[in-house]
């Protein structure tokens, strides 16, 4: 339980880093593109998951390197080309550690037993074990997952924004709806 604890606090720090503070900055469509980097960690297990009883496997090993090479550059590259459009910027930054630990969500999908390095073949083993009391773990996880979510969204909404109260004032936000009605009509 230890380890998906910590893949999936990973995850969820990721996502919500990258939904509060790093795709605000960005239009739709670069932070469509920004989200296909998504499956490094997945992309690297399943690069070393692979073993010689597969076929084709050289062609597989040079698409997973591929995969991991466009990947690495789409979040590496990226902060350094918008950090010149916009100097002022600093939470472009934060692309390369919100893609990374957003990537950890989905481990389990590319770790396998039978792997020749041993620190895959033990989450391949976690993995088998996971199958049986996966409904049980998850009902702790889930709550953790919320508590941190939440945790960063205020952390990040923080930093954000200049009256930090106004996150939790819900008659802020019903003026500010009401104010949209009358400017729609």
């Amino acid at each position: 339980m230890l380890w998906v604890l910590v893949f999936e606090t990973l995850h969820t720090i990721g996502t919500a880093l990258l939904i509060f503070l790093v795709l605000p900055d960005l239009d739709v469509i670069k932070g469509a593109m920004l989200t296909n980097c998504v499956a490094f960690i997945p992309g690297l297990f399943g690069l070393l998951s692979r073993t010689r009883k597969e076929s084709h496997v050289a062609l597989k090993v040079m698409m997973d390197l591929l995969a991991l090479a466009c990947q690495l550059t789409g979040f590496v590259v990226w902060p350094i080309v918008e950090y010149n459009k916009n100097p002022d910027v600093w939470r472009i930054w934060l692309i390369p550690p919100a893609i990374f630990l957003t990537s950890f969500g989905w481990w389990e999908n590319y770790v396998d037993k039978n792997s020749k390095f041993s620190t895959i073949k033990y989450f391949g083993r976690i993995k088998e074990r996971l199958w049986k009391t996966r409904y049980f773990c998850y009902i702790f996880v889930s709550l953790w997952k919320i508590l941190i979510f939440f945790a960063v969204m205020v952390l990040s909404m923080g930093t954000r924004l200049d009256n930090f109260s106004t996150v939790f004032d819900l008659r802020t936000a019903f003026r500010y709806e009401v104010m949209l009605t009358y400017d729609r009509e």
